[in-house]
């Protein structure tokens, strides 16, 4: 399993798909993040926060800035209503 580490750039990313499993759009994209201390950030597709790759394909560079769990979840709304999340965990610095 790869080690995730403060300063460290993860990409994570999302695929929406139709009722026929064929790659599609949503009306609207938005990923929810929650940092370690708890602070909750919301960014969208319709600005320059999120990245379009392909029909249903989108993904996002979180900056990792603090050690411990980082939650994420992406929510596609309007013709493709999917949720797709999970969790990056940061290794704590080691001082010693």
């Amino acid at each position: 399993m790869e080690k995730n580490y403060v300063g460290m750039t993860k990409r994570i990313s999302c695929v929406f798909q139709d009722e026929d499993q064929v790659d599609a759009d949503p009306t609207t994209v938005s990923l929810v993040v929650m940092e370690p201390n708890g602070t909750v950030t919301i960014y969208t597709y319709a600005g320059t926060d999120i990245t379009k790759d392909s029909t249903g394909h989108y993904h996002y560079d979180l900056f990792l800035d603090a050690a411990l769990t980082w939650d994420w979840r992406f929510i596609g709304t309007g013709t493709v209503a999917q949720v797709d999340q999970g969790s990056i965990y940061v290794e704590p610095i080691n001082t010693q």
